[in-house]
């Protein structure tokens, strides 16, 4: 079955679970494209490309995180397929390659962010860090309130200094920096910190259609994964709680600037932001073994989860 295929520690296995779910969402992406598209010339091949090999490359870091910080056994994928699962259910995904590439972004962010735990200070990762998060509000300027998140994952990880916030606000200048530069050199100097960045306050609607009722189990399953993580947190590691709550802190944020920088209500955007962090929260909720009942429970979910997306790509 699904859980007990993808939580096992045979690599080929894994690789195979991966790749599958991975052509599914590749393969319906550019159907979807030559469904729209009248010729060639009009294909967004750049845009098709950047956006799935955005979602591979998050759905393969986020394994590589759990697995490095020992929250997995090595060759659990489980996370990158509940990835790959949420992912599932955004049409015309070409769209969103930006903001899939700043998700990779945040996700590499997040792990040199955690590896900074127990280390002796080291300020030239922390500028790292800002780079990450500057170039990841570029392409996504409505991302920008993500930064807030360095400094908390600092504060959680270490005990800190003024240069633990200077580290990575350079970071993020010198992406700036190098922008507006080239823009400059080149002759398009148009200066606007954050172009394309529009604030809007989300207007729900409570209309009773299959998408609402969709969305609404999607929300309702995000809400239960989180509070299964927030009940196992103490009897967790130090380390195991800070990583956890960084990625919390990383779903507030995520949720924050959908509410106020996203026109209109683009449940694609919802999906991406749900999508990441309960995928990392997914281990814990959805077990590697158990009670006999209970998993097969667990299993028929999948499933069920797997139909709602697939329902929420039709609609």
């Amino acid at each position: 079955m699904l859980i007990a295929q993808t939580r096992n520690t045979n690599p080929v296995s894994s690789i195979f679970s991966i790749s599958l779910f991975w052509l599914i969402n590749l393969g319906l992406s550019v159907y979807e494209v030559l469904l729209s598209c009248s010729n060639w010339s009009d294909f967004p091949i750049y845009k098709i490309l950047l956006a799935n090999l955005s979602i591979l490359g998050t759905a393969i870091l986020v394994n590589r995180i759990l697995q490095q910080n020992k929250l997995v056994g090595v060759g659990d994928v489980f996370s990158g397929i509940l990835f790959l699962i949420f992912v599932l259910a955004i049409k015309d995904v070409y769209q969103y390659y930006g903001e899939l590439v700043s998700l990779f972004l945040i996700t590499l962010g997040n792990n040199r962010l955690i590896s900074l735990y127990n280390i002796k200070k080291n300020h030239l990762r922390e500028f790292e860090i800002g780079i990450l998060y500057g170039f990841s509000i570029i392409i996504s300027p409505g991302l920008f309130l993500m930064l807030i998140v360095v400094f908390i994952g600092i504060r959680l990880i270490m005990s800190i200094s003024w240069r633990d916030f200077i580290a990575p606000l350079l970071g993020c200048f010198c992406v700036f920096f190098v922008k507006y530069s080239l823009l400059f050199i080149f002759g398009i100097w148009s200066f606007n910190l954050l172009p394309n960045l529009s604030f809007s306050i989300l207007k729900l609607d409570f209309i009773f259609d299959l998408t609402h009722l969709f969305i609404a189990f999607l929300f309702f399953f995000s809400l239960i994964v989180l509070y299964k993580v927030i009940t196992v947190l103490e009897k967790r590691s130090v380390k195991d709680r800070i990583f956890y709550w960084l990625w919390i802190w990383t779903l507030i944020f995520l949720l924050i600037s959908l509410v106020l920088f996203n026109e209109g209500f683009e449940k694609s955007f919802l999906i991406i932001s749900l999508g990441l962090p309960c995928s990392i929260f997914g281990t814990e909720f959805f077990p590697k073994k158990g009670k006999s009942q209970e998993f097969w429970k667990k299993e028929i979910f999948i499933y069920l989860f797997i139909i709602v997306q697939c329902s929420l790509r039709i609609y």
